[in-house]
């Protein structure tokens, strides 16, 4: 029985190292408010910039330029190198960002991941066992905590 516990850990563990997502409804939901809210600030950004190159073509023809004035082919040129750029800055900005919010999302899900499998062990065989997290993982301060808590309950349970 134990052999088989210790496979089934091993298993699991290979599964999660392939997999990009461990807890996949916190983290995908992680990664979609971030990417909604890196193309709002960017939308932002993109309606302020033609409210700009509106304005400069409103002094434009306060000016006097006609229709096809070069100073208006100019802004045009302007106003769509700066579009395109913000596309650019847009997909880069999802690449980067998404890389770090699965890395940051798995120092956040893995404890989670972890402790609940440590319980569900724990409902399993009746045992307990020490629990710890990866050295980056964040909530460091939990595993001591509940191996403390679980160890009282154990010794009470015993004296009782």
């Amino acid at each position: 029985m134990g052999n088989q516990c210790e496979e089934i850990r091993a298993e699991r563990k290979r599964r999660r190292r392939k997999s990009w997502l461990i807890y996949p409804k916190f983290q995908v939901v992680l990664l979609v408010v971030n990417i909604i809210t890196i193309i709002s600030t960017l939308g932002i950004i993109e309606y302020q910039v033609l409210k700009f190159f509106d304005h400069m073509k409103l002094l434009g023809q306060k000016a006097g330029f006609g229709e096809f004035h070069a100073y208006f082919k100019f802004i045009e040129l302007q106003k769509d190198t700066i579009v395109s750029n913000l596309l650019v800055a847009l997909i880069a900005g999802v690449i980067v960002s998404t890389a770090i919010y699965l890395l940051l999302s798995h120092k956040v899900s893995g404890p989670i991941v972890r402790l609940m499998s440590f319980f569900n062990e724990i409902n399993e065989t009746g045992e307990i066992k020490h629990l710890s997290f990866r050295k980056n993982d964040f909530f460091r301060e939990l595993p001591p905590l509940i191996n403390e808590a679980l160890l009282t309950v154990k010794d009470k349970s015993n004296q009782g």
